[in-house]
């Protein structure tokens, strides 16, 4: 077996720079097939969704065979396979949260500043061609209305989709941008980026991330590195609790509460959908499958309307309390490693896509969230790539 107990130097590979290029490629290839699966090119053809898993479960594969890592990492893996896949067999749960453990696994030893900048790139770069395309009529630019306010999909099938990505696209610049007159470079184009996707999409939750992300950009770098080991650990406690409230906000608070009115009146309805959600379904050990009827791919009137829009809540409902244990242990251990190495920027980057995923399903969805190959990350492969 090719798991053991090693150093930064064998944990990934660089004695084979092919197969790191090739892993690279695959990814490449998996997250241009994403774009595709979220745009109205897509016209429900399957082969290439099928593609991506055949390619997700291939580089997984080569990790395991040809790629000398952690034996934690080994039995990390294993054990998130071993929820995914009962939760699927047993409660119908949705496939996607096995491809998210095939993917992390796959891509634990891999260059972070490698698979960020081919992330990027390979969002990038269709994600503007899809746009244009919807703007001279290859493909519908999907538009909604809310209050009397348009909002458009740019050729993605809902605008969120599209401010998603460009808000993940950012958060992946400012984790590899180091020179402090590129970040405040960087931190104005986010600004500016951000005001634009805003006016277009309506996205105000992607919108409030991005002015977090500019400000990450702005401040940080090592003279400012006391400031952060003090505030992130405090600010990454509040986030977990936060987690919690949001999962078990309908318990906690009155429907006829002024502070459930308050709070579903911020969240845009959503925590009515979640008490339906409650109403309906219960927090299982084993993950299910619950039927949702979203906006995406038309604008015609929606019959019972129903979606999960935390990533956090669809994590506990659908994957289940074991696989919501095993994720939450994840995050946990990576604060940890970006910790160890101080690599404080990258922590506050985390903290931001963290708060999104409250409100947002696009942290747990592998085809959006850029950051989840490094999930697994080691803090000697952070230190040495000197990402801080």
């Amino acid at each position: 077996m090719p798991y053991k107990d090693v150093d930064i130097n064998e944990e990934s590979f660089t004695k084979n720079a092919k197969f790191e290029n090739f892993l690279l490629s695959l990814y490449g290839i998996v997250t241009l097939i994403n774009v595709y699966s979220l745009s109205m090119f897509n016209n429900g053809n399957s082969t290439l969704l099928h593609l991506r898993t055949f390619l997700i479960v291939s580089a997984a594969l080569i990790t395991l065979l040809f790629s000398s890592f952690r034996i934690e990492k080994f039995f990390l893996a294993i054990i998130g396979i071993i929820f995914s896949v009962l939760s699927i067999k047993v409660g119908g749960a949705d496939k996607g949260f096995l491809y998210v453990v095939l993917l992390i696994f796959a891509y634990s030893g891999i260059s972070p500043r490698k698979i960020l900048k081919v992330g990027i790139i390979a969002t990038a770069l269709p994600l503007f061609m899809v746009a244009i395309s919807s703007k001279i009529g290859l493909i519908s630019n999907l538009t909604f209305y809310r209050d009397g306010v348009m909002r458009q999909s740019l050729g993605t099938i809902y605008p969120l989709i599209f401010a998603s990505y460009v808000f993940y696209i950012f958060a992946g610049l400012v984790i590899l941008t180091d020179t402090r007159r590129m970040r405040i470079v960087l931190a104005f184009i986010i600004m500016i980026s951000g005001i634009f996707v805003f006016k277009l999409t309506g996205a105000r939750n992607d919108f409030i991330g991005m002015i977090l992300l500019s400000l990450v950009s702005l401040l940080s770098g090592a003279e400012h590195s006391k400031f952060f080991r003090v505030i992130l650990p405090i600010g990454s406690i509040l986030i977990f609790a936060l987690i919690f409230i949001v999962i078990f906000a309908t318990q906690m608070f009155s429907y006829d509460s002024n502070v459930y009115a308050i709070l579903n009146k911020l969240l845009s309805n959503r925590l009515d959908l979640q008490n339906t959600l409650s109403s309906y379904y219960n927090i299982k050990l084993l993950g299910q499958n619950i039927f949702q009827q979203g906006l995406g791919r038309t604008t015609s009137s929606v019959r019972n309307y129903f979606y999960i829009d935390s990533s956090f809540v669809r994590i506990i409902y659908m994957g289940g309390v074991l696989y919501f244990s095993w994720f939450m242990y994840l995050l946990i251990r990576l604060i940890k490693q970006l910790y160890s190495s101080k690599s404080f920027k990258f922590w506050c980057v985390l903290l931001i896509v963290m708060i999104n995923g409250l409100t947002e399903d696009s942290f747990i969805n592998y085809g959006i969230n850029l950051m989840m190959p490094l999930f697994m990350i080691s803090a000697d492969m952070l230190t040495k790539e000197k990402i801080i």
